[in-house]
């Protein structure tokens, strides 16, 4: 089990939750934030919806073809368990900014972008 892919489906499944945290105050459309109200707010909210979705599949495929079950709930369950106070911890100002979803909106590709690096 390579220490790679242990790390990467961890922060993986961190941002994945930190994103869905997110998405969770942002519909339906009337409780967004002014910023996110607008076209480019939306689209970045809707674009965060579509990244975080494939991250959680490339997150499943890893768990199911290079990490034991074990390892995958730990992990999973720990990110689960942790996201959320970091997402509380942010404050309000940058979470609920275009650039507070920007930032997630980058971090998730760059994750999707490395799982199709891992062997």
């Amino acid at each position: 089990m390579p220490f790679d892919a242990v790390a990467l489906y961890t922060l993986s499944m961190f941002v994945a939750v930190l994103g869905i945290v997110g998405l969770s105050g942002y519909f339906p459309a009337e409780a967004r934030p002014a910023a996110l109200r607008q076209p480019g707010g939306q689209a970045l909210v809707y674009l965060l919806l579509l990244v975080v979705l494939t991250l959680l599949v490339g997150a499943a495929w890893l768990a199911v073809t290079a990490l034991p079950w074990t390892i995958a709930m730990i992990a999973a369950g720990l990110s689960v368990l942790f996201a959320p106070l970091a997402f509380q911890a942010l404050p309000r100002k940058f979470s609920d900014s275009r650039a507070g979803v920007a930032v997630t909106v980058s971090g998730a590709m760059i994750l999707v972008t490395l799982h199709f690096n891992i062997n």
